[in-house]
């Protein structure tokens, strides 16, 4: 069953009206769709439709309608009023009745009886009279958010009492009473003898209860009477007969169309000169509509009593004396009385023997007191009141007064609600969360020293990892560098030049791989420097393939699948793309020791934001170069740690678990990312999804060095702590024609430039005594503006200024010869010396 379904019925009861609110379009009005009214709104729309006295509901600035059965027949044949401005509903009459509804708005109710419109509901003015209250509707916090309009009309009433007197004044002046009751306004006219038997016939009296003359001659009238009225008509007629005095009784008549109508009897003796009764003449007014007013207000009072005794509050009306009018039993609860009590009936009785916030107080100096005698309105306060017997108690207070159509107070209503245990409830919710909060601290802190104690140990696990592979690897390529020095060295004192070169080559070789290791560790921390290229990876790849197919080996078929030209290449250090795909592939062949397939390809992808929700790269066109085995694939456990740090699968002592996570810090560092596939059985597929660069044509590899220099050259200050770093280099560059000045660190630099001015700064970073590299170079750009400065360093701990020529240890002689020949011809083409030059 759908929502709807479930829903209760609302608004409920089954009246024509309530069906008319269920299905108006409410969309339309300012109230909006019914679903979405306020509670007040609902109660009082609800309070209206099910009361069966007239009565509609006024709501809001654009005093949108809602009225119940009986307040349609008051409208008439006007135009549909449910939803519309009550205004423009009785527009004719809003000069009159305007003010008062401003009043009720203003928080002033208001009851006028007989109150004269001159209306139009049936085409034309007419003259009609009505009693109603406007009452204001209020919110919680004391705003008026409506007002209720219960009205009964009364013309029938009035006319019918303005005819009586009329004709009771024309009465006094004539005997001749039976003339002038006749004039009046009636349903029926009768007369009777002097002993109150009907002996006439009367029209009127046959039209209006459809009695035939033969049926109500006599005492026939009766049978026309309700049975349950009937005794009392005829008791008071025939006791009024014998007392001679006039008659005035109200009872039901059978109607001659059907259905049984309220009359009111009013008659009067005709006298003889002797002064006995000749005759009685009388008449029957129609009185239906004002009993039925009367049975509905009497219902809708019964209904507001059973409301108020029902409330969860307490609650009083006043007289201005401070009389007590009404209270409701809640009222008597709270303030220790039994129910309905007939004795408390002022403030005083109410009040005697309590003290407010802890002192005896005068009736008059309560709120609800002055609410009534100083107009006060009273929004909502907290008393603490004690009783002299020592019972205490918290309430909730408001008070308003009640004032006439006039401003005049005429009462007050007060309304009370115990809250001691809604306090006593908050204190202890306070407490408690004080209590917890004090406890989650603790707790917080205890696991916060356990958690730093658990990252420390994590940490020492992960450097004896890291120092058991370092260890490992370096202990490898020292042995091979040591190992082929000293026979190099016994070849060389044995005249065996040639052999004495082999050795050497392998210990270049060793020390190369050990450069390599380094290179890793600054990959996986994201400190390597990087010299970013727009590149065309479908290029780079391609170039790559023999080299993969030789490295991975026969047993293992290679296919690429790349773009196929696409537009657009990737920014990133071109040799490390080539360094990271060349892992990737002897990974994928340690993976298939039986043979197997590895692909290598490109492809294009868009990356959305919940793609990339780590906030390490943006959204947006990506190339994804991947390297997919069908080897044996990764457990979920070891896939869970593939990049992280020192993980490796090897043993202790046999590797650092820095591949991954070098490729992992590569792809970070390049702007992209790094993902990883792989399942037991089925293979594994490493992505590097790198951000695409539309511009230039990409190159796929590293631009060629310059030729080694020729001819003159220039003075250059080396700085170095190290003398089997600083010693070679500095005779290498002599070898090629340069003045080198060498200096073991930055003091001793600055002694060399107070009496020298170089062509050239080539500085290590990282010195000791107090300067390092970049603070040597900007002294050093003090003393000779323009300075070309070359940085060689083995990391780069220190930020180095943007465009500074860097060159990373360990390099090849003959490449630092290139880049220091590089760098001074670029100084002679710059002579102001630029940054970068």
């Amino acid at each position: 069953m759908s929502d709807v379904a479930d829903r209760p019925l609302w608004p409920p009861g089954g009246g024509e009206m309530a069906g008319r609110v269920r299905e108006h379009d409410w969309t339309a009005t300012p109230l909006g769709p019914i679903d979405t009214w306020s509670p007040e709104l609902r109660f009082a729309a609800a309070f209206v439709l099910e009361n069966r006295f007239p009565a509609a509901l006024v709501w809001g600035p654009h005093l949108v309608t809602i009225y119940n059965d009986g307040f349609r027949p008051i409208l008439g044949s006007k135009p549909e009023a449910l939803g519309r401005s009550f205004a423009d509903i009785w527009l004719e009459v809003w000069p009159e009745i305007g003010p008062i509804a401003e009043r009720a708005f203003s928080g002033q109710s208001t009851f006028i009886e007989d109150y004269p419109l001159l209306i139009n509901r049936s085409g034309e003015p007419e003259q009609a009279f009505f009693t109603f209250s406007y009452s204001p509707v209020r919110a919680a916090d004391g705003k008026v958010l409506g007002l209720i309009d219960a009205v009964v009309e009364t013309t029938g009433r009035v006319l019918a009492e303005r005819a009586r007197e009329a004709a009771e004044a024309r009465l006094h002046e004539s005997e001749v009473r039976s003339r002038r009751l006749v004039e009046h306004i009636a349903q029926a006219t009768w007369e009777t003898d002097g002993e109150g038997v009907v002996v006439a016939d009367s029209p009127s009296w046959r039209a209006y209860t459809g009695q035939t003359p033969e049926e109500w001659l006599g005492y026939g009238w009766a049978d026309a009477v309700h049975p349950d009225d009937r005794a009392y008509a005829e008791r008071h007629w025939r006791e009024a007969v014998a007392a001679k005095r006039e008659v005035d009784a109200e009872f039901r008549l059978r109607c001659a169309g059907g259905g049984w109508r309220w009359t009111a009897v009013r008659a009067a003796s005709i006298l003889n000169e002797d002064g006995t009764i000749q005759k009685w003449v009388g008449m029957n007014i129609d009185i239906d509509a004002r009993k039925r007013a009367e049975a509905a207000l009497r219902e809708s009072e019964a209904r507001l009593r059973a409301v108020l005794e029902q409330a969860p509050l307490a609650i009083a009306f006043t007289g201005t004396p401070g009389e007590i009018l009404f209270r409701n039993a809640m009222f008597d609860k709270l303030w220790g009385r039994p129910a309905h009590d007939t004795t408390a009936r002022t403030y005083s009785d109410v009040y005697e023997g309590y003290h407010l916030d802890g002192r005896p107080v005068a009736s008059e100096e309560w709120p609800g007191a002055r609410a009534v005698l100083k107009g006060e309105v009273v929004e909502g306060e907290v008393l603490e009141i004690v009783q002299a017997s020592g019972r205490r108690f918290t309430c909730w207070f408001a008070a308003s007064p009640i004032r006439d159509e006039a401003g005049r107070i005429t009462g007050g209503v007060v309304l009370f609600r115990d809250v001691s245990e809604e306090r006593r409830t908050q204190e202890v919710l306070v407490r408690g969360r004080e209590e917890l909060e004090a406890r989650v601290a603790e707790r917080t802190a205890e696991l916060m020293t356990a958690e730093e104690g658990l990252r420390q140990a994590q940490k020492m696990e992960a450097l004896g990892q890291l120092t058991g592979g370092i260890a490992h690897d370096f202990n490898n390529m020292l042995q091979g560098v040591t190992g082929g020095l000293e026979m190099a060295r016994r070849r060389i004192e044995a005249g065996r030049l040639d052999d004495a070169a082999r050795y050497l080559d392998a210990a270049r070789d060793a020390a190369a791989r050990a450069a390599g290791l380094t290179q890793r560790l600054l990959a996986f921390a994201r400190h390597q420097r990087l010299d970013p290229r727009l590149v065309d990876a479908d290029g780079l790849i391609a170039g790559l393939a023999d080299l993969v197919r030789r490295t991975v080996g026969p047993g293992i078929e290679v296919e690429l699948r790349l773009r196929d030209g696409a537009a657009g290449g990737v920014l990133c250090d071109p040799g490390e793309l080539e360094s990271a795909l060349l892992n990737l592939c002897i990974n994928a062949r340690d993976a298939m020791p039986e043979g197997g397939r590895l692909t290598v390809g490109t492809e294009d992808v868009r990356l959305a934001a919940a793609d990339v929700a780590d906030g390490e790269a943006g959204p947006g066109r990506y190339v994804a170069v991947a390297v997919a085995d069908t080897g044996t694939g990764m457990a979920p456990e070891v896939l869970e740690r593939a990049f992280e740090p020192f993980f490796t699968t090897k043993p202790q002592g046999q590797g650092t678990g820095l591949g991954l996570s070098q490729i992992w810090g590569f792809a970070r560092q390049s702007g992209g990312v790094a993902q990883i596939e792989s399942a037991p059985g089925r293979g594994t597929t490493v992505r590097l999804l790198l951000p695409l660069h539309e511009g230039a044509a990409a190159g796929g590899g590293p631009r060629p060095a310059p030729p080694p220099p020729t001819g003159a050259g220039g003075t250059v200050l080396l700085v170095d702590d190290e003398g089997a770093v600083r010693g070679p280099a500095a005779d290498r560059l002599r070898e090629l024609g340069h003045t080198v000045l060498e200096a073991r660190d930055g003091p001793e630099a600055l002694r060399i430039l107070a009496s020298a001015r170089p062509d050239l700064l080539v500085t290590d970073v990282g010195l000791p005594n107090g300067m390092n590299g970049r603070q040597v170079a900007e002294a050093a750009r003090e003393r000779v503006p323009g300075l070309p400065v070359l940085f060689i360093t083995g990391y780069a701990g220190t930020s180095l200024p943007p465009g500074m020529e860097v060159i990373g240890k360990p390099f090849g002689l003959d490449a630092l010869a290139r880049r220091v020949q590089a760098v001074l011809e670029a100084g002679r083409r710059d002579p102001e010396g630029n940054p970068g030059a």
